[in-house]
């Protein structure tokens, strides 16, 4: 029964937003992941503003790390959603990541994308 508490205690998530990575946690995109991500958006069509690429492919990196963070990913993605669903961690299905990234997404306003 200790192990057991101990463990869920571990998982036990706070209100706080702590944005410090926990080990385990995913690690932002590196350079060469960003460009071509950004290189992949400018090949959706002739129209693309390549600033807007390159804030985009910035920000996709950039805010799925921040949210690694936030929603404390630390195990494969089937484990961490069975958290969620036993409400041991606050979010990380694929709705919150879809929806969070959308926000995001929208707050940069982009007129070719």
């Amino acid at each position: 029964m200790i192990l057991l508490a101990l463990f869920l205690l571990g998982c036990a998530t706070s209100t706080e937003k702590n944005l410090v990575a926990l080990p385990g946690t995913p690690p932002p995109g590196s350079v060469q992941e960003i460009a071509e991500l950004e290189l992949a958006i400018l090949n959706l069509g002739p129209g693309i503003d390549p600033a807007e690429a390159a804030a985009a492919a910035r920000a996709a990196f950039s805010h799925t790390h921040d949210l690694a963070i936030e929603y404390r990913i630390t195990d494969l993605p089937l484990v961490h959603n069975v958290k969620v669903n036993l409400g041991l961690k606050p979010r990380g299905l694929c709705k919150h990541w879809a929806q969070d990234m959308q926000s995001r997404l929208n707050a940069e306003n982009f007129e070719t994308l």
